[in-house]
């Protein structure tokens, strides 16, 4: 999935590998991506990078599938849910 951010009237995409300058995207290009659900558009460039951010502070804090799927196992759904998730998500709220 492609994540962007408006900047006037253009699309910005895809830092480039040296992690100094972004790519645009056609805005008709970027609307089509939007439409099927290949793409999410933030207002600015902040709102992005707070959400990817935000993404990959919860995903680094879950255990591994293996041990969720052992945990729900022994333990039971609401026990996962509440001991397992609940933890992430108060520490990672959405922006």
């Amino acid at each position: 999935m492609k994540t962007m951010f408006r900047s006037g009237d253009d699309y910005v995409t895809e830092r480039s590998s040296n992690g100094e300058t972004w790519s645009t995207i056609d805005p008709d290009e970027a609307q089509s991506l939007v439409n099927s659900g290949d793409a999410i558009i933030y207002d600015t460039q902040e709102a992005m990078m707070a959400a990817i951010q935000y993404s990959n502070n919860r995903a680094f804090e879950y255990p591994s599938i293996e041990d969720q799927l052992d945990y729900i196992y022994h333990n039971g759904i609401a026990k996962w849910k509440s001991d397992i998730i609940k933890p992430v998500k108060d520490a990672h709220p959405k922006p």
